[in-house]
């Protein structure tokens, strides 16, 4: 994997800011393992979606939350610093397997991380659609 400094123009992007709390990231993909250790120090919210039945999340999904959310607010002084390690982030977790059913869980997903507003929202999620009338659902969700 490609260390992070080797971003043009990101190494001295980080001589003037290394991000601000008031900037939100709002990230769509599984949950975030807080307890790593990049993360001591980070702004991280977590959102509690009212449609999870609380079953454990897949291990992968976990692993791939945790991995792009130190891509984006890692601590520099930790073992993966981020690309913006002082913004704000919203982790909000999808249940994959969930999702991959239901483009309506996907959508609701994307309009609770809207409402908090983020400046950038990442998605994780990707998802064919045979007829294009769910994709559709979702893009207005995007769009708003």
């Amino acid at each position: 994997m490609a260390n992070l400094v080797d971003i043009p123009g990101l190494a001295g992007l980080w001589e003037r800011t290394r991000g601000d709390a008031r900037i939100r990231i709002a990230q769509i993909d599984g949950p975030v393992r807080l307890d790593h250790e990049c993360f001591e120090g980070a702004n991280i919210e977590v959102a509690e979606p009212y449609w999870h039945d609380g079953t454990e999340p897949d291990p992968d999904a976990v692993h791939h939350g945790t991995f792009v959310a130190s891509q984006l607010v890692g601590q520099p002084e930790g073992p993966v610093p981020g690309v913006a390690p002082g913004a704000t982030l919203l982790s909000v977790p999808i249940p994959v397997k969930e999702a991959v059913k239901d483009w309506v869980v996907l959508t609701r997903t994307v309009e609770l991380a809207h409402e908090w507003g983020p400046h950038v929202l990442h998605c994780a999620a990707c998802y064919p659609s045979a007829d294009g009338r769910s994709a559709r659902l979702f893009q207005r969700a995007v769009e708003r």
